[in-house]
């Protein structure tokens, strides 16, 4: 039996090897994440590039979210509120890797300005090769608002930041969230809920070879 469940594992080993050998280079695999917030600012950082407030309780649903007190930009280009940066290893690096599998992007955001605000998403596969996904209407004041981009080469609220969505979305180092305000009011800036949602085929794909060796290693 030892042997058997010791060639069944190497099986499904070889099947995910192949799984990965399939996916473009230097892609890794996109499952649905969502970072919640709950327990800590998982290292996300802020425009100044120093560490959120922190809120243990106040998100959509009553639980933890960050949030950050700055101007924002006018137009055209805004100012960067909120940064899950590679290097700082932000939600376990979740948000870094290939897009290429991811269908739908979406974030619980909200504000204390005077106005409605404009928020992007920023991405950025290193100096000068970043691609901006623009949100749709201005959120309200004083109120949880979900942003939702769809990840698809053609939808029209992509626009360059120096790159293409073929040159940035297979390589994303950086995922930042931005506003574009008036220059001239402090405002409080808070966001929970960041989620990415991949497509179906390549979650299922994934995930059941992962479940599959986990159900073999306990029989073993």
């Amino acid at each position: 039996m030892a042997g058997k469940a010791s060639n069944t594992r190497r099986g499904l080993w070889l099947s995910l090897l192949i799984l990965l050998w399939t996916l473009p280079a230097g892609a890794l695999p996109i499952v649905p994440f969502t970072e919640t917030f709950n327990v800590d600012d998982s290292n996300w950082l802020d425009a100044t590039s120093g560490a959120p407030t922190y809120n243990a309780t106040g998100g959509p649903d009553g639980s933890g979210y960050i949030s950050t007190t700055q101007i924002a930009q006018g137009p055209p280009f805004g100012t960067i509120m909120f940064r899950a940066n590679q290097s700082a290893g932000a939600s376990g690096g979740n948000f870094s890797g290939d897009w290429g599998n991811v269908i739908t992007l979406t974030a619980d955001v909200r504000h204390d300005g005077p106005a409605p605000a404009s928020f992007f998403f920023r991405f950025s596969a290193g100096p000068g090769n970043s691609l901006i996904g623009l949100t749709g209407a201005p959120v309200a004041a004083n109120v949880w608002t979900t942003l939702t981009l769809a990840i698809d080469a053609s939808n029209p609220l992509f626009t360059s930041g120096g790159g293409t969505f073929a040159s940035v979305m297979p390589n994303v180092q950086d995922f930042q969230i931005g506003v574009v305000g008036d220059a001239a009011t402090s405002v409080t800036w808070d966001l929970d809920n960041v989620s990415i949602v991949p497509e179906p085929s390549t979650a299922l794909l994934v995930a059941g070879g992962l479940l599959a060796m986990a159900r073999a290693r306990r029989r073993s």
